[in-house]
């Protein structure tokens, strides 16, 4: 009996303990102290068919990675507002895809460069809605996953990819990947492979316990902490931070060597570089054919003080237009890293673009990066709205 009683006292004060954890975890988020209390981060993330891993619909909380931010993702699985299946009448609707840099989970909606975006369009262009299609650790084969998935039923006026150029250097085929990755399966077939579906990772995300687990993710916030802590094997697995780090890296100070990236689109480059890049271009200009999408890629990851290889710059920018204009699409190609450059104050580089506070120079965009990037991604915009329909 007295046994008992003490197992019963222990369960009893364990259960009422948790109780005050989850009170104090959840009065944290309400109250205005929220950017400086401890808080659980929430987590986004789930499991998708086609790119392997995508935005939990519906998922809310606080990101607390770098800079805090309050996000809350749509039952559209966008980490952005709802949008109408049509753009409405008079609105020009574009769609921004790309990594963890578009995602911008570090800033609030408000703060985003597509919603500042839209602002400034607004007095000349009338209404333009921006979407962030974006996600952590999309690589070439996400990026068209997501396209197809999460972008062209929404009939965008226009597509901007941000594109990584580096993520097509790798020679890997991604057979062992637990995302989605283009795969030569043989007879000179390149394509997005679903071997992630056999993973255990994934079959359990997909069952009744993976739906179970996300449902405490979701509303116990002492679970979320447990998670957290727990941060080996199937925990960390179902966080998905193998996938999050992708791009998440610092703009390189040094001028980078276009020649391979050179290479890779003009199909010179040897492994799997080339065979990647092509396929790419295959997927997207599927895809966009026949539809009347605009389509802008925005060279990713060249130093914006980099005069050396301008004119290397060019010829990659050209390349990549003549390869899409082979598959009978017309793709606007953006220097982006050079085009952002032009909206830099005299003290700015790309650099002083990302991180924040103390890690400032490292990192996801802060907010005068997404004032940067917005101002850009106007610019690029505008020739467009002139004819808009």
């Amino acid at each position: 009996m007295p046994r008992m009683r003490k197992l019963v006292l222990f369960v009893a004060g364990l259960a009422l303990g948790s109780l005050l954890v989850e009170a104090m975890l959840r009065l944290g988020e309400a109250g205005p102290w929220w950017r400086v209390v401890p808080l659980v981060e929430a987590s986004f993330y789930g499991p998708d068919p086609v790119a392997g891993f995508a935005h939990r619909p519906d998922a809310t909380g606080v990101w607390l990675t770098e800079h805090r931010a309050r996000q809350t993702v749509s039952h559209q699985g966008l980490l952005d507002r709802s949008y109408t299946d049509s753009p409405p009448s008079g609105t020009w609707r574009v769609a921004t895809l790309g990594d963890s840099i578009v995602e911008a989970l570090q800033v609030e909606r408000q703060n985003s460069f597509q919603r500042l975006t839209e602002l400034l369009l607004a007095p000349t262009s009338g209404s333009v809605e921006v979407m962030n299609a974006g996600v952590s650790g999309a690589t070439p084969a996400v990026i068209a996953a997501r396209l197809d998935t999460h972008v062209l039923q929404y009939r965008p006026d226009a597509v901007v990819i941000l594109l990584p150029m580096s993520d097509f250097l790798s020679a890997g085929s991604g057979f062992s990947s637990p995302i989605t990755e283009y795969e030569d399966v043989g007879n000179n077939t390149i394509q997005r492979g679903t071997a992630f579906r056999d993973s255990f990772g994934y079959r359990f995300r997909t069952s009744p316990g993976g739906d179970a687990f996300y449902f405490l993710l979701e509303n116990v916030r002492l679970a979320g902490a447990v998670n957290a802590r727990l941060n080996t094997g199937l925990f960390h697995d179902l966080t998905f931070r193998k996938i999050t780090a992708g791009h998440d890296v610092p703009v390189d100070s040094a001028c980078p060597d276009i020649a391979p990236h050179l290479a890779v689109w003009e199909q010179t480059a040897s492994g799997f570089a080339s065979k990647r890049a092509t396929a790419f271009i295959d997927d997207i200009a599927r895809q966009i054919h026949g539809t009347n999408t605009n389509l802008i890629v925005a060279m990713m990851g060249f130093n914006e003080n980099c005069a050396g290889n301008a004119e290397q710059r060019l010829q990659l920018a050209a390349l990549l237009q003549h390869r899409f204009a082979e598959k009978h699409t017309t793709a606007i190609i953006v220097d982006w890293d050079a085009a952002v450059a032009e909206h830099l104050a005299p003290a700015q580089t790309l650099r002083s673009l990302r991180g924040f506070g103390v890690s400032r120079g490292k990192g996801h965009l802060n907010h005068s990066g997404h004032r940067a990037y917005a101002a850009t991604l106007a610019d690029v915009l505008k020739p467009h709205l002139v004819n808009r329909h």
